[in-house]
Order: structure tokens, then sequence, then C-alpha cells
């Protein structure tokens, strides 16, 4: 990280200028400006979603790339909160609101009430592929791709290079997406105090919400996936530490073109929020007079859960022991099985029908009910399994001889969710000619009898 000096005192100017701004507008949406944040104020003093008490508060300022491998912790299902929001001065900007992964919707409505629920989905069933099509997008997405200087800097070298590094030769966008909010949460500590702009906050390794989802839209952008800003409230639920008025909050938004808009918390969890949080609730958010009362809730974020399917070790450090909720995602094969062998070569004679090998299989997914064996290589035959144990025959014998490569699919299923882990096997195989010996003519004296021909299998 670069340690650059701090402009204090331009950023006090401009932090005066957004809180005057702030008491004079209502709710703006999707802003990704400073002239426009109307998250400052009463914010939502988060620095770690509970999981188990099992972490330590941030107290560092700066992160340098510590000794504790990153936690992520794994969830599928969905979370439902029913609350009831009261304040008698105004909650028209509370409305219906819809994404991929986030539902909000108003119920009831008073003078002084608004019923709603929202009803977040941690498992997000996306193919979408990386990289990103940028001349597929349309209008609205190319709009939230570019840099914003001074607030979220797009064309920030360093900025460029850390996201590009992370992004590595992934194929899959839900990946890049949460390796990217692995290193944000990993390397950026929770200051009220902190800056807001995305150059200050990857500086200086520390921020509160605006800083943290500038920063994390920075580097998204930077490798072409479309993001944005979504302002609003939380309640105080799911480990946030607000009060019965709530906070004022702010997290983003991701583009998948199989999906549309997908919600995160860089604070909290990857392709996904929790149900704490009301979309572009900013008017009487965290202010005196709000209460919000939770009437029915259900999911958290703790591996009590049903949803919660595992915990992995991400390949990212951080000076202190933090976690990372993610979203399941069924078609990234995430790191949760481990299957032996790891590859399997066979070198067969072109005499023999085929052979046989087993495979022992081992999943971290909570409450697995089964495993399946799949390949859609036509000589590897899937077998019987059972328990953690799988029998696989390779059928050769209408394979000319020569060299072939396939795989063989371990899944793993959980009680919670189908496929929640798999694992691929690769197989080669080598078909060797051998001839069939010619038979020998019965002397004088000799039977000549015709045997069945016997193949063996090694």
């Amino acid at each position: 990280m670069r340690q650059h000096p701090l402009h204090l005192r331009a950023q006090l100017v401009i932090t005066a200028i957004i809180a005057a701004i702030l008491l004079a507008t209502p709710a703006i949406i999707l802003a990704d400006d400073p002239t426009t944040v109307t998250e400052l104020g009463v914010a939502a003093e988060i620095y770690e979603p509970e999981f188990d008490g099992n972490v330590s508060p941030d107290t560092v300022t700066i992160n340098s790339g510590g000794q504790y491998l990153l936690s992520i912790d794994v969830f599928a299902g969905t979370m439902t909160s029913h609350m009831l929001i009261s304040n008698s001065v105004n909650l028209d900007d509370i409305q219906d609101y819809d994404l991929a992964n986030y539902h909000l919707s108003v119920l009831n409505r008073t003078d002084t009430t608004v019923e709603i629920e929202v009803v977040t989905e941690r498992e997000v069933n996306t193919s979408a592929p990386y990289p990103v099509d940028s001349a597929a997008l349309g209008e609205e997405e190319t709009e939230w791709l570019t840099d914003r200087p001074g607030w979220i800097q797009v064309s920030d070298p360093d900025i460029a290079a850390q996201a590009n590094l992370l992004a590595g030769d992934s194929t899959i966008q839900a990946e890049v997406v949460d390796t990217i909010l692995q290193w944000v949460r990993a390397n950026v500590s929770y200051d009220y105090a902190g800056p807001m702009d995305a150059s200050s906050v990857y500086d200086q390794g520390r921020a509160y919400c605006v800083g943290y989802a500038n920063l994390s839209i920075a580097m998204l952008r930077a490798v072409g996936i479309p993001a944005r800003s979504v302002y609003g409230g939380v309640a105080n639920i799911n480990g946030w530490s607000v009060g019965e008025d709530g906070g004022r909050h702010q997290w983003i938004e991701v583009y998948y073109p199989d999906l549309g808009w997908v919600a995160s918390d860089p604070q909290a969890s990857s392709n996904f929020v929790d149900s704490a949080h009301i979309a572009n609730w900013t008017d009487q958010s965290g202010r005196e007079g709000t209460v919000i009362t939770i009437l029915d809730q259900q999911g958290t974020m703790s591996s009590s859960d049903a949803g919660y399917l595992y915990t992995v070790d991400s390949s990212i450090t951080s000076d202190y022991i933090r976690h990372l909720a993610s979203a399941h995602v069924p078609t990234w094969g995430r790191v949760a099985m481990s299957v032996n062998p790891g590859y399997v070569d066979l070198d067969l004679s072109s005499r023999m029908t085929g052979t046989s090998f087993a495979v022992e299989m081992s999943s971290l997914v909570k409450n697995v009910s089964g495993y399946r064996l799949e390949s859609a290589t036509s000589w590897i035959v899937p077998g019987a399994i059972d328990g953690t144990n799988g029998q696989v025959y390779v059928d050769i014998t209408s394979l000319e001889p020569g060299s072939y490569t396939g795989s063989l699919e371990v899944i793993a299923d959980s009680s919670t969710t189908n496929s929640v882990a798999r694992a691929s096997i690769p197989v080669l195989l080598d078909v060797n000619y051998v001839p069939t010996p010619e038979p020998v003519a019965p002397g004088p004296g000799d039977y000549w009898v015709s045997l069945p021909y016997i193949s063996f299998t090694n």
C-alpha cells in the first residue's frame, strides 16, 4: 500500500460540504459522486458482523498484509426480516425495491409507520463469464464503469494494478467479485473518521462504509465490472451495532449480465447482503424519533444458521482475524471438497475391456446428505457409492488404440441446498495396441477345441 501525506484540510472542507448537502437532501438512491452522498450523519458503526463471537475487533489503522488468513463463511438459503418503522416526520422514501438477490416490500403504510419485509438471497445462480463483454453492456451499465476523479478513482494505477492482480486468470465473474471484496475486507479497517474516496482508503487502509464502498467500486470497475453505490439504513440485527433508530449506511450493487444487479456489502458480505439492510431509506434512518421494531426474523450470520455451509481460508492475509460472509454460487467450484486420488493415469492394453478405480471423498459442507459421481466422458462410468467411497469403471471396448483425456466430477449434496461442493478428477488414458495371438494349428493326434476369449482387467 502507498503511503501518501494526508490532505486533512481539504478532506474537512469536502466533508463539511457533504454534511450540509445531507441536511437539505432527502433520499438519493444511486449516487456516484461526493455531492450526492446522503450516507453521512449518523452511520452504522459496524466493523464486524456477528459470527459466533470468534473474531477480534479491528483496531489497526493500516494493514500491510498480515499473519492471519481471511476466513470465508459460505451461506445458502434466504434471510428475512419483518419490520415496523415508525416516525412522525417522513417515511415516504421507503419504497418497494427489487434486485436479483434483494427484495424490499412495503406491506402497509400509515401517516407515521411503514411495515416492510426484506428478503435477501444467499445463493447466486449466475454463469456470467469473466472478463465481462463490455460491447454487450447497455448504456445504463456502462455508466457505472467510469472514473469519478477525487471520489471513485478507477484510473488510479495502484488500484487498477491490485484489482487486475486479484482477478488473475479467473473465468467466472462471481469469483472475481468475491476475491476483490475479500481483499477490501482484509486490508481495510473500520474507522468512523477514515477517508471516503477510493484512493485515500487504498493508501491508508481505513474507512467507514462510504470508503469501503468507494474502494470496492473503483477496483471492480478497474477490471471492467459495472458497480455502483446504494444508500439506505440498517436495523439493529445481524450484528449491526446501531440503536433502535437504525443507522445510515452505504453498500454496493454489482451488475451480472445474466442476472442484473446483485447487492454486496464490502464491510460484511460478498454477493449478498443480510436482511438488516433497508435500501434507499436515508431521510429518517438513524434520526431522533425513529423506532424500528423487529416483528419477525429468519436467518442469521452465524454458523448455527440452517443456511451455513462451510468456512474456507482465503489466500488473502490480514493483520487481524477477520471473516467475510459469502453467497453460495453453484457454478463456481469453490474449494470445499477433497478427493483421493487427485488424478488418474491409466495404461491399458487393447486386448482388455477396461478397468476400475476407487475414489475417496470428503467435504467441508455442513450436513452432507450424500455424494454423487458424474462424467460427461463416455468411457468413464460412475459406479456405486458406499458412504465416502465410490467405484468408477473405465470401458475401452469402443476405443481405438491411442491417448485419451476425460474427467470425473465428484459432487457433495447438502440437506440445505443441492450440489454445494464439487471437485474434478482428470483421467488420462493410453490404450496400447497389442495384437491378438494367431491360433496354432493342431498337430497329429491333437483335438481342436474352441474356447471363449477371457479379458482380464488390471
